[in-house]
């Protein structure tokens, strides 16, 4: 008789009203025998939570008092899944959806590859239309991480690699958690994913995508004004902390340049987008991170 490794979806919401329901009802049709989900709520003030834990009592409900980061959110439910003896965590976005046989998919890789510490599925644009997340590369010289398209030969095979995996939707072994710990929680938001697939790549694990698993994502991100500020502080973060010795120098003039140009655009031009990368600056060389 087969057997199928216990698998747990950990959903990070946060007054996610709008979409929570339909994040939560894609993963109740998951075929994946052997599947838990656990949704941790982030000290949301909608009920956006609470609403659904009526609706899908079968599913573990975590709450924070306060909103605790990307991060540290999903910490909370990769510690209660990995102490309950998960074999593999799925971090999903709350504004997510996900095809029903693409938990199996991915996870036929990676028991058939033990060599493989993160995992992605393709994933899409909320319509299917335009590919969201193929493959991920890590800018050194721009400071920053990029989503690239992989080749047809790369869609052709089971998996392939790629030099980041993105938190939207990341399938991690067991074996990396117990190899690697859990995710930083220096970063509130943004890039705890490339700095988690580094971490995984230094610990001579593999991270691929694959693309027989399908997940399709609204981006609800993209609403919020606070989006720009946390790019900004947690690259700084990032780079400041990936940066080889000789490329630091050119970092500095990197950022001092980015700085000025900032300061010219929040004077002569201010957006809200202008102010919230003035105050990323600010807090990061001033540690006033809150």
């Amino acid at each position: 008789m087969k057997t199928y490794p216990k698998v747990s979806i950990i959903v990070l919401n946060y007054n996610g009203q709008d979409c929570l329901e339909n994040c939560l009802e894609s993963l109740s049709q998951v075929v994946y025998p052997n599947t838990e989900v656990i949704i941790v709520d982030n000290g949301s003030t909608d009920n956006s939570a609470f609403l659904a834990q009526k609706k899908y009592p079968h599913f573990c409900f975590l709450f924070n008092t306060n909103n605790e980061g990307f991060a540290k959110g999903m910490n909370k439910g990769i510690r209660k899944a990995f102490s309950a003896g998960s074999n593999f965590f799925v971090l999903f976005n709350y504004d997510a959806t996900i095809e029903a046989s693409s938990v199996e998919q991915v996870i036929h890789q990676m028991v058939k590859d033990p060599q493989i510490g993160l995992a992605s599925p393709l994933i899409y644009d909320t319509y299917g239309k335009n590919m969201w997340f193929g493959k991920g590369k890590i800018n050194f010289w721009r400071m920053r991480v990029e989503h690239t398209t992989p080749s047809t030969h790369e869609l052709g095979q089971g998996a392939y690699q790629s030099e980041f995996l993105t938190g939207c939707v990341l399938f991690i072994a067991r074996s990396t958690v117990e190899k690697i710990g859990f995710l930083d929680e220096n970063f509130f938001l943004y890039y705890e994913d490339a700095d988690y697939s580094l971490r995984t790549k230094k610990a001579g694990l593999l991270c691929v995508v694959v693309p027989s698993g399908k997940v399709y994502h609204t981006e609800k991100s993209n609403q919020k004004s606070t989006k720009v500020y946390f790019l900004v502080l947690s690259g700084l973060i990032f780079f400041q902390k990936y940066a080889p010795l000789w490329l630091k120098p050119y970092h500095k003039m990197y950022v001092t340049m980015r700085r000025g140009k900032n300061l010219i655009e929040r004077y002569l031009f201010p957006t809200t987008a202008s102010l919230e990368v003035f105050r990323a600056y600010n807090d990061f060389f001033y540690d006033k991170r809150s």
